[in-house]
């Protein structure tokens, strides 16, 4: 496959990811719904990931870091997910490595995404700035979840 064909379906299935993870935001209310969006938004995500993984493989020029934004971004996800799944909450007495984990793929993320930025050459140059934006928001969803477990709580 020509390497166009490998950056387009990377953007593909991030841009599926991100449309999911919308949708699922949008049926928080009704719980087996949005119950059912997250598990097709993980399953998007991590055949992104392999896709993601495959293109490293078979891209071998500048490009390729558009496959390693990819990974970055969809790895603070994956992280997230995991504690999604996990059950991680506030009762919980080892949350705590969750969000350090969280954390430290996030920074790895955010190095990786900077100097994707500086490789990537045309339009592709732009993914890694949105992905730094929405993980972003993450972090901040994360960062509240974060300050209101550590909140002392009258059990």
């Amino acid at each position: 496959m020509d390497e166009r064909y490998w950056l387009w379906i990377n953007l593909g299935g991030v841009s599926a990811f991100g449309l999911f993870i919308l949708i699922s935001l949008c049926t928080a209310i009704n719980g087996p719904a949005q119950g059912a969006l997250v598990i097709i938004s993980e399953i998007i995500a991590l055949l992104s990931f392999i896709f993601a993984g495959v293109t490293l493989y078979y891209i071998k020029d500048r490009q390729r870091w558009f496959a390693v934004s990819v990974l970055s971004f969809i790895g603070v996800w994956i992280a997230f997910g995991i504690g999604y799944e996990v059950g991680v909450d506030q009762d919980t007495n080892n949350g705590w490595i969750w969000f350090y984990l969280y954390y430290v793929v996030f920074i790895a993320s955010l190095v990786l995404l900077r100097y994707s930025y500086a490789k990537i050459k045309g339009l592709f140059k732009l993914a890694p700035v949105f992905f730094i934006f929405f993980n972003a928001m993450l972090t901040l969803y994360m960062v509240t979840i974060h300050i209101w477990f550590m909140l002392p709580t009258n059990d």
